[in-house]
C-alpha cells in the first residue's frame, strides 16, 4: 500500500509545475529594426549611384551631384546608427523585464552612440563648411 502511495506521489511531483524551470524566451521586436538594416543599404546605393551619375557629364553640376550623394549617404548612416542604438536599448529593457542574454547589449549601445555622434559631428561640419 505504501509502494502505490509512494508512485501516486511521485506521478503528481512529475506533472506539477516546477517553479524552478526557465519559462520560454518572448522574442523582441521593434520597430527600429527595419530602419538600422535597411539604411546602411540605401547609403551605400545613394553613394555609389551619385558616384556614377557624376561621372556623366563635366563642370559643377557633377560636383553638386557628389556633395548631395555624400550627404545623403551620410545621413542615411547616422540614421542607421541611432536606429542601432534604440533597438539595443530596447532590447536592453526587454532582457531586463523577460530575462534573456544580458551580455553584449551594453557595447553595443555605447558604441552606437559613439558612431551617431561621430557620424552627427561629420555631417554638420560638412553642411556648415564653405569649401
Amino acid at each position: 500500500m505504501d509502494s502505490a502511495m509512494e508512485d501516486t506521489e511521485k506521478l503528481r511531483s512529475s506533472t506539477a509545475p516546477q517553479f524552478g524551470e526557465i519559462s520560454p524566451l518572448i522574442p523582441f521586436h521593434h520597430p527600429s529594426d527595419k530602419y538600422r538594416k535597411v539604411a546602411p543599404i540605401a547609403a551605400i546605393l545613394i553613394a555609389v549611384g551619385s558616384f556614377f551619375l557624376s561621372m556623366v557629364g563635366d563642370g559643377e553640376p557633377n560636383y553638386d551631384i557628389m556633395q548631395i550623394g555624400a550627404f545623403g549617404c551620410c545621413s542615411l548612416f547616422n540614421v542607421a546608427f541611432i536606429s542601432q542604438a534604440i533597438y539595443q536599448r530596447n532590447l536592453m529593457q526587454h532582457h531586463a523585464i523577460h530575462g534573456g542574454e544580458k551580455t553584449g547589449s551594453q557595447p553595443v549601445y555605447i558604441a552606437a552612440l559613439l558612431l551617431a555622434f561621430f557620424g552627427m559631428v561629420i555631417l554638420l561640419g560638412n553642411l556648415f563648411s564653405n569649401y
